[in-house]
């Protein structure tokens, strides 16, 4: 296991020149041709904003708390608002869950009402049934696709572009293809007491990861052949988590990472590695760059939130600490967007 990286320390400490609003960081010496973080801006978060529109494509979705809206790169703000009533921000489309809950365009324009418990994956607009045993599908513009009822309540989803995945309580995934009949359905068994408590699918659609059981537990990897899904790497954890977990792919499917007590563990979906990247973390969320062959993972803890490059599958580049009340974080290629409530903030990773 290799953990040559170094530490980066950031200081919410801003110079009396606050009209900046930008964070300073301490850096050690640089251990060859490695990454240095330099921050680009930080601004404190107005009220409220509207600017002049920009391009959808240019924008970014924001969220933390009751703020949301969006925003380019540089800073700017298309529109940034409050809402009493809970949000989700997807990327050309916004969530208002109220009784009813609404959909809105990336302009701020409404669209129509959501049935259920909608929520984005990947892009998409999915809803679940008032009953928790249902997945409905929806296009950009609210329009239902498709409704798959299982037998029992869900416990755990994911989707890609081509496929959609629903775990249950009772320890059953059943794949969802685009036009809303099943792909597959797969048992993993194997433990006393079957379910699913993680999911997540390659985004080509070929491969499923999942989390199942308890007493024991296991990490099972699915893959495409011919007309069906069959199990191509699985292997026990010494875990026995009874509450949601988070399972990843990484580097097209190549990797999958999952939660484990002893790090984030990193295991080649063909079976040939089973490693772990030190870090800690009761959640994660991670992020590839193609461009670089670097990854990233935002690792979240009770009291602490950081975010760890490092070269797949376990080689760490450097470790930021972001403030422990950071509500927001994305990734895009090299670039960390982060923010809570009244600040948001730009960062950009480089070589040197």
């Amino acid at each position: 296991m290799s953990d040559s990286g170094r530490t980066w320390n950031l200081l919410a400490t801003v110079l009396v020149a606050l009209a900046l609003g930008v964070y300073f960081f301490l850096f050690p010496e640089p251990l060859g041709a490695e990454l240095t973080p330099l921050a680009r801006w930080s601004d404190a978060l107005a009220p409220v904003a509207r600017a002049q529109d920009a391009p959808v494509d240019a924008l970014l979705p924001f969220s933390a708390g009751h703020r949301y809206g969006y925003f380019t790169k540089d800073g700017s703000w298309a529109f940034l608002a409050d809402t009493e009533a809970g949000v989700q921000v997807g990327d050309q489309s916004y969530l208002l869950l109220g009784a009813e809950p609404s959909l809105y365009d990336a302009g701020g324009s409404p669209g129509t009402d959501i049935p259920g418990f909608p929520f984005f994956n990947r892009g998409r607009l999915f809803s679940a049934g008032a009953d928790g045993a249902s997945v409905s599908a929806f296009d950009q513009f609210g329009t239902l696709v498709w409704t798959y009822a299982l037998p029992v309540q869900v416990s755990a989803f994911a989707s890609s572009e081509r496929l959609a995945v629903a775990g249950t309580v009772g320890g059953v995934v059943q794949g969802i293809g685009m036009d809303g009949r099943t792909e597959f359905s797969f048992a993993p068994g194997g433990s006393r007491l079957e379910t699913i408590l993680a999911l997540d699918v390659s985004p080509s659609g070929d491969l499923v990861a999942m989390v199942c059981g308890a007493d024991r537990q296991r990490l099972v990897v699915l893959g495409k052949g011919g007309s069906d899904y069959r199990v191509v790497s699985h292997r026990y954890l010494d875990s026995d988590y009874r509450e949601p977990v988070r399972v990843a792919f990484l580097d097209g499917g190549r990797w999958v990472l999952y939660r484990s007590d002893s790090g984030i563990g990193v295991w080649s979906s063909d079976g040939s590695l089973d490693t772990v990247l030190s870090v800690n973390a009761d959640d994660f969320s991670v992020w590839y760059d193609e461009e670089s062959s670097r990854a990233y993972v935002a690792a979240r803890l009770p009291d602490s939130l950081s975010l760890v490059a490092f070269e797949p599958p376990n080689r760490i580049l450097g470790r930021l600490a972001l403030p422990p009340d950071t509500e927001y974080i994305r990734m895009d290629g090299g670039t960390l967007y982060f923010g809570t409530q009244t600040r948001l903030s730009r960062i950009d990773f480089v070589e040197e």
